[in-house]
């Protein structure tokens, strides 16, 4: 965990593929904000969505998680969450890929 952390930091992609899924904020309140991050294992497929305002659901199961990220690397789209990065357009410079 603290390796995606620290890369995300860095705004470097994580050494290995990964999928986060993480929430900032009291829920309820106004800034609260629900991150996706999905790195497949290639900069090309890296993406990043956030939706604001919005959590996940108490009884939110691992398929629910999946579906969502399906949605939204083959839609671009899904209500509430707009594309931080969509999959493609990984700001990292190609030269600082490890």
């Amino acid at each position: 965990m603290a390796e995606l952390f620290l890369a995300l930091a860095d705004e470097r992609l994580p050494p290995f593929p990964a999928t986060l899924v993480y929430e900032l904020g009291r829920r309820g309140a106004t800034r609260h904000r629900s991150y996706v991050l999905n790195f497949p294992g290639t900069k090309s497929g890296a993406a990043q969505w956030l939706a604001e305002g919005w959590h996940w659901p108490d009884d939110a199961r691992e398929a629910g998680f999946r579906e969502v990220i399906v949605s939204l690397r083959d839609t671009g789209r899904m209500e509430h969450f707009l594309a931080l990065f969509a999959p493609g357009n990984w700001p990292q410079m190609s030269w600082a890929l490890r």
